[in-house]
């Protein structure tokens, strides 16, 4: 089902879990206003930048799969509480935003970004899982 924008949404002020996968959508930010928020999957949606996120106190799941981004640079100052995110089948060129996390306790990756996570949260208390979905 796809939706003609995010506002209808975001006005559910005391909305906990949101997927919004694959609805074609370009800006997540009017959800700021549901501050219990604690899941967020945005997946395969036209997102570049993380700005198009939003800032998101509560957030505790990132599902991030199929994204086109450069970076996850802000991620920690978005999404402090952080403990999990998705990342199959998104390209990110550079993932360093993801030491910056606190409370990361696992990142879910295919086989082929495996290497690449682990190096960037080498020395972290942080499971990778490698998954295919």
């Amino acid at each position: 089902m796809r939706i003609s924008g995010i506002q209808p949404v975001a006005n559910i002020s005391r909305l906990r879990h949101v997927v919004l996968f694959d609805c074609g959508l370009n800006d997540f930010s009017a959800l700021e206003n549901c501050p219990w928020l604690e899941t967020l999957d945005i997946g395969l949606n036209d997102l570049t930048d993380l700005k198009q996120v939003g800032f998101h106190p509560n957030v505790r799941f990132l599902g991030a799969m199929w994204l086109n981004m450069k970076n996850l640079d802000g991620l920690a100052e978005r999404m402090p509480k952080l403990q999990q995110i998705t990342l199959q089948y998104s390209t990110f060129k550079d993932l360093s935003g993801l030491k910056l996390l606190r409370h990361l306790e696992t990142v879910y990756v295919l086989s082929e970004q495996e290497e690449a996570v682990r190096a960037v949260l080498e020395g972290a208390d942080v499971e990778v899982r490698v998954t295919e979905n």
